[in-house]
């Protein structure tokens, strides 16, 4: 038998968020009334404070996203009173999949998704994908961009390291650099970009 008081306290108790995305999880795989009643009851106070103070990335997306699997109405509150400025510094030091999969949670409310990115340094989220090794997960990174904010996308494609970023594009297969053209061609500051990829 669940304890539903205990289930709570933990929700609300418990510091770490990816500890809390999981309760969440198990409980939703358990039962989404007794998910939903679990989470209408805790504190988002308390859950708001643990996402301020968290510095794994990966914990605020999955807490996030499970949210939003059960209750996208909670998820709305919840998101509502996110420091949003404090959330974007943290992101200026993730990397690119990281960065990726938070925005995907917070582009669920797109005005939401559009005020974090203009939290965030230019300068800093350019760094992040100039070192970046990987080239999926920056192009990614620049299509989410582009789609929730392309003012900041814009700024953001002046400040990269084009012939870096070209370069480690043109060492890919010829079917994934094609795909990458699909995905940047005719979009606003992308043309110096797509100049120097093979097609």
């Amino acid at each position: 038998m669940i304890n539903f008081e205990n289930l709570k306290e933990m929700i609300n108790e418990e510091p770490s968020t990816w500890a809390v995305g999981h309760i969440i999880k198990i409980v939703r795989n358990f039962s989404l009334t007794i998910c939903r009643r679990m989470l209408r009851e805790a504190d988002l106070n308390k859950l708001k404070q643990k996402i301020r103070d968290e510095i794994n990335i990966w914990g605020v997306s999955f807490c996030l996203g499970e949210l939003a699997k059960v209750d996208y109405s909670i998820w709305k509150k919840l998101i509502k009173k996110i420091d949003l400025h404090s959330l974007a510094k943290k992101i200026e030091n993730a990397n690119a999949t990281e960065i990726n999969k938070l925005l995907e949670v917070i582009a669920l409310q797109e005005t939401v998704g559009k005020q974090l990115i203009n939290n965030m340094d230019v300068d800093k989220i350019a760094l992040r994908i100039d070192a970046g090794p990987d080239v999926l997960p920056l192009i990614n990174l620049l299509e989410n961009f582009m789609e929730l904010n392309e003012d900041f996308a814009r700024k953001l494609l002046k400040k990269i390291d084009k012939e870096k970023l070209a370069s480690k594009i043109n060492q890919e297969p010829k079917n994934l650099r094609k795909y990458i053209l699909k995905v940047l061609s005719g979009r606003s500051g992308t043309e110096k970009l797509t100049s120097k990829i093979e097609s």
